[in-house]
């Protein structure tokens, strides 16, 4: 730890609340009792979210019937209706026989042998401390929740970053039925709760149980539970079968990814005040980090702990990774401070996502005496789809040509060759960085000659005289672009867009906005273009609630607000893509369904692509080792920052070294590399 936050970690909890305190203290009170049962509110709820599940069935084969919806997504629904609960409890006796089980252990290790355990690092944490320390539920979904929880915690199944198979997590082995529909996972023995408690079947239908309560305010993962599952069954204390409503590549993890476990003592006292009650309470976890409630500094700085006696330190797949004892993230308002807090070597690690932030480091003493290694590494992660998102529902966007147009008005690689310097390159399709999933295709490029071509055929042929294309009945061509001001970088993108645009002719009306009014606007279609990103799920994006005409239109042709389909799209060709992308059992036919899906995005013209970075660019001071083995050289591909993996420890010899070299004038070789990750025979 660097000496000048010392002093702050001895106040400890100084800065909770009454309130909070109490929120903490009962959250380790109700661990310590009825452990072994479910809390009360659980009661029923098998019953409860049964009589749901089949009213939804109803209502959604009733909506389709009246809407003339897919025929193949009807059918489906009717057998669901009639294939009993949705949820069952069972003995272990009922197990069905001849499930052929498999462990993923055959492939290769993840991490390096040298790594050691011990020492502590301290790394900027981001902008904004956490609104909650609660898993799920309102404002969870925060930046620090995905490094509390989602960085960390363990799944049933996982996938290995560089082969893409499944391989084993809470579940020590599994088994797929022959129609590739149910997925049976068997706990490991051992696995357990970060206080030492053991996980049992029934805690992921608690899990389940919360996370569809009203209390959590959760809405859309009760919609996804019950479209993405069509059934769960409990055998006795280790296994749980999970039923997709139809085969599809990586079911294991799949259906992994929509069930977790929720302790049972800690949940003790849910009820209707969940948002209040466990606000600033810390659950148990199941990965190799728990928060640590005695080093949290209010608006400052927060503290994962390693867990002690973690169940799968010694696992094949973990035993190399979590070694570090403690990881501090500290909260500063400015990229420029945590540069200025890295320089004086209080902080460990950076990433570094501005690219004249970049060539700054690449100036500082630190980095010229060889304390402090610079590294970018070639990842293959899907990239966020930056870009320009085009609503369909807000005249002159309905009109093809005139968004074709505007592919040709938007100068984006003139804008990544100026303000990104070259470091940034432009994206391919809209799900960019799924490796032989993505289609690499081609777009056009700015040409003011070519958009007023199209503007023309829209209609759009004379020049106003403010310079501007006007139709046959005076209208301007004119478009608003809204975006959230999160960062000064989208404010500059879009005013040399608009400058491109005026040279061929369009008056790109800026619309700035703050993030959540901006959000507002754009669920409600309430926008003409937008300027926005998303995440897709890995390892196959889900684009259906983006694309599919049921998100963009309803059965008269009206806009349907609050659903992902930001585009208004409604498109024939689409759906039937999406069909067979949600339909393909294989990755082959997935393969081609996505492409086929990409490429009719692109010949819609509703997506201007933005940008992407195919490389995790960090500075660290070098103490900091990474992996260098035959199996995993630095990280693994698959991530968005290295720090994710877990994989890299502290030399306490080097950081003395480096140390005793820094007060005595000493120097290293400076050190700055690119990086390849190790890919995959074949």
């Amino acid at each position: 730890m660097a000496a000048a936050f010392a002093a702050v970690f001895l106040a400890g909890v100084w800065w909770l609340s009454r309130d909070v305190r109490e929120g903490l203290d009962t959250g380790k009170m109700s661990m310590a009792s009825g452990r072994d049962g479910m809390p009360a509110y659980f009661e029923g709820f098998v019953g409860r979210w049964n009589r749901e599940v089949a009213h939804w069935l109803a209502s959604e084969v009733e909506r389709l019937k009246r809407e003339g919806g897919d025929p193949g997504e009807l059918d489906l629904l009717k057998k669901r209706t009639l294939s009993g609960d949705f949820l069952q409890i069972l003995p272990s006796s009922s197990l069905p026989g001849g499930l052929v089980w498999q462990d993923g252990m055959d492939q290769p290790d993840i991490g390096d042998p040298r790594a050691m355990k011990g020492g502590e690092i301290d790394i900027w944490g981001g902008v904004m401390f956490p609104s909650t320390f609660r898993p799920f539920g309102p404002e969870s979904t925060s930046f620090f929740g995905y490094s509390m929880y989602g960085q960390v915690d363990m799944k049933l199944v996982a996938i290995h970053p560089q082969t893409e198979e499944i391989i084993p997590g809470l579940a020590d082995r599994w088994a797929v039925s022959g129609d590739g529909r149910k997925i049976y996972f068997h706990l490991a023995p051992e696995a357990a709760y970060s206080d030492g408690s053991p996980i049992k079947a029934m805690d992921f239908i608690l899990y389940l149980c919360l996370r569809t309560s009203p209390a959590v305010k959760d809405s859309l993962y009760s919609n996804e539970v019950k479209k993405q599952l069509a059934g769960i069954r409990v055998y006795g204390d280790d296994i749980l079968e999970m039923e997709l409503p139809r085969a599809v590549p990586w079911a294991p993890f799949k259906a992994a990814g929509l069930l977790a476990p929720a302790h049972p003592g800690f949940y003790a006292d849910f009820n209707a005040g969940y948002v209040d009650r466990y606000q600033w309470r810390i659950p148990p976890g199941t990965g190799g980090y728990i928060l640590d409630a005695n080093r949290i500094v209010r608006g400052r700085a927060l503290t994962l702990k390693r867990v002690k006696n973690w169940w799968a330190a010694d696992r094949k797949y973990y035993r190399y990774s979590c070694n570090v004892d403690a990881i501090t993230h500290h909260f500063f308002r400015s990229d420029t401070k945590a540069y200025e807090m890295f320089r004086l070597g209080q902080l460990d690690y950076l990433t570094v996502y501005k690219p004249e932030l970049w060539e700054a480091l690449l100036q500082i003493p630190p980095v010229l005496d060889g304390y402090v290694e610079m590294v970018s590494f070639t990842r293959r992660f899907p990239e966020p789809p930056y870009g320009i998102y085009l609503n369909t529902g807000a005249p002159p966007l309905d009109n093809i040509d005139v968004r074709t147009g505007l592919l040709y008005a938007m100068p984006m690689q003139e804008i990544l060759d100026s303000l990104f310097r070259g470091y940034f390159s432009r994206l391919c399709s809209l799900t960019d960085g799924y490796g032989s999933m993505t289609a690499d295709l081609a777009w056009p490029d700015y040409s003011p000659t070519k958009a007023r071509a199209y503007f023309a055929r829209a209609g759009y042929s004379r020049v106003g005289p403010d310079g501007i294309l006007v139709n046959g009945r005076g209208d301007r061509l004119s478009i608003e672009l809204a975006y959230a001001e999160l960062s000064p970088l989208i404010g500059n993108v879009c005013r040399k867009l608009k400058e491109g645009a005026r040279a061929c002719g369009v008056d790109l009306r800026l619309d700035p906005l703050d993030g959540s009014v901006c959000a507002r606007k754009v669920n409600e279609k309430r926008h003409m273009a937008v300027f926005w990103a998303t995440m897709f799920d890995y390892p196959v994006p889900n684009l259906f609630p983006m694309l599919h005409s049921s998100q963009g239109r309803d059965a008269a042709g009206r806009l349907v607000s609050n659903t992902e389909n930001v585009f208004s799209i409604a498109d024939a060709e689409l759906d039937s893509a999406l069909a067979e992308a949600a339909e393909a059992s294989g990755r082959d036919d997935l393969r081609r369904a996505l492409k086929r899906i990409q490429t009719r995005v692109r010949d819609l013209a509703i997506w201007v692509p933005g940008w992407k970075d195919d490389s995790a660019r960090m500075a660290y001071w070098r103490w900091i080792q990474w992996p260098d083995s035959e199996t995993t050289r630095f990280c693994y591909p698959i991530i968005f920052n290295p720090l994710e993996s877990h994989l890299y420890w502290i030399d306490p010899t080097i950081r003395q070294e480096v140390n005793e070299a820094r007060r005595e004038g000493r120097k290293f070789p400076e050190s700055v590399k690119r990086i390849s990750p190790i890919e995959p025979e074949g």
